[in-house]
């Protein structure tokens, strides 16, 4: 009997020993559990900061990106007035101006009269610099 008693004293001698000595080890792995979940929180904090201030900047992307949709168009609708206007004045220009009947030089519209066309010589110079095609203008389109 005394040899069970003096194993059993043995056997929880043993388990208090190794609780004693397993006890820091457990309060550590606690204290870096804790830890961790601590940064876990602070980092998912900063994204929700980080995308809540990221917010306002896609939308000022998105108003410039509109904005510069907007005056692209413009331009190239400009431009292609701008052509319209040029080709207009080139053919004003370049064509035979429609002879006068008497009866027409005799009626008074109160404007003043039409200046003469330019000679031949100077109609060469108007069709060389006038007549000559544009180049053409190309515009880039970012994509939507």
């Amino acid at each position: 009997m005394e040899s069970e008693l003096w194993a059993l004293v043995a056997i929880v001698g043993i388990g208090c020993s190794t609780l004693f000595l397993a006890m820091p080890f457990l309060l550590i792995r606690t204290f870096m559990d804790r830890k961790l979940k601590i940064a876990e929180m602070q980092v998912r904090a900063n994204e929700r900061a980080v995308r809540e201030g990221l917010e306002p900047i896609r939308e000022e992307m998105a108003r410039l990106r509109r904005e510069t949709n907007d005056l692209v168009l413009s331009f190239d609708t400009t431009l292609q007035r701008l052509d319209a206007r040029l080709q207009r004045l080139e053919q004003q220009v370049l064509a035979p101006a429609p002879q006068e009947t008497p009866a027409q030089a005799a009626e008074p519209t109160g404007r003043p009269p039409r200046p003469p066309l330019p000679a031949a010589e100077d109609r060469s110079w108007v069709e060389s610099h006038v007549a000559a095609e544009p180049q053409a203008v190309v515009v880039h389109r970012p994509p939507r």
